[in-house]
């Protein structure tokens, strides 16, 4: 049997890292910190070969994986702060593309037994990295719960304008976001684009900080309705802007 048809009929596209860290607090602005974190794994794994292909200068570029960073029940923001509920924190990381499964696999595995700077002063160790199991998608319909905030960006002018569940424009901006990132994704047509909906349920309004600054997001649960490949598509890579910096995750509660 084929290794790549094996590979897609159970899903193992998403890892959950396990870390510690040395103290029961972690920045407000912990997306930044797991960055930095991906980033020393790249960087150390391969003698970096991977971190260039990854980050390289020039325009940013959407990239195939995102992230969620998952703080312990009982955990309470004090300003720059969490106080956690425990020294442990854990995060899904998720990709559609085998290829790069394969190699983030590898370099989170590199890490473990050994501490890391997140940012300032927090010390952290991958304890464990393990592969995450899920069936293809087969429906036109899932209800999902966001493991990380709904990012929905507009770039005009050199500005930034983020709209949240609360704006009357959110559908269309999420579609905008969508028909921007994937028009030319092999196997998605602007037909699925153009059919994509989303229907909020238990979202609200939330705000985040990212480097340094602060923006309107997105969390709870919602339904999507489109085809099967699309959201198989936003399943694996995130769904809205700045997936790759830890945006745009979701679980599927039931199909």
């Amino acid at each position: 049997i084929p290794a790549e048809p094996l590979f897609r009929s159970v899903m193992i596209m998403r890892i959950r890292i396990n870390i510690k860290l040395t103290v029961n607090k972690f920045p407000v602005d912990y997306r930044r910190a797991f960055l930095h974190l991906l980033k020393n794994a790249l960087n150390d794994y391969e003698s970096g070969i991977y971190y260039r292909e990854f980050f390289p200068e020039g325009r940013p570029q959407r990239k195939e994986y995102a992230f969620a960073v998952g703080l312990p029940k009982g955990s309470v923001c004090r300003g720059e702060y969490y106080d956690l509920g425990s020294d442990e924190i854990s995060v899904t990381f998720t990709t559609g593309n085998l290829s790069l499964f394969i190699v983030f696999n590898n370099a989170f595995r590199n890490l473990k037994g050994k501490e890391h700077f997140f940012m300032e002063g927090v010390l952290g160790m991958v304890l464990s990295v393990r592969p995450i199991t899920q069936i293809p998608l087969r429906k036109n319909k899932v209800l999902v719960e966001f493991l990380s905030p709904l990012c929905i960006r507009e770039h005009v002018d050199r500005k930034d304008r983020y709209f949240s569940v609360e704006e009357t424009e959110f559908e269309n901006q999420v579609r905008r976001v969508l028909s921007y990132q994937l028009v030319s994704k092999d196997g998605i047509t602007e037909s699925m684009l153009e059919e994509f909906r989303i229907f909020p349920f238990q979202m609200k309004k939330t705000v985040v900080k990212f480097y340094g600054k602060y923006i309107e997001c997105s969390l709870g649960s919602a339904v999507l309705c489109g085809d099967p490949c699309l959201l198989e598509e936003l399943y694996n890579n995130g769904i809205g802007s700045r997936c790759s910096s830890g945006f745009g995750v979701f679980h599927i509660i039931s199909t």
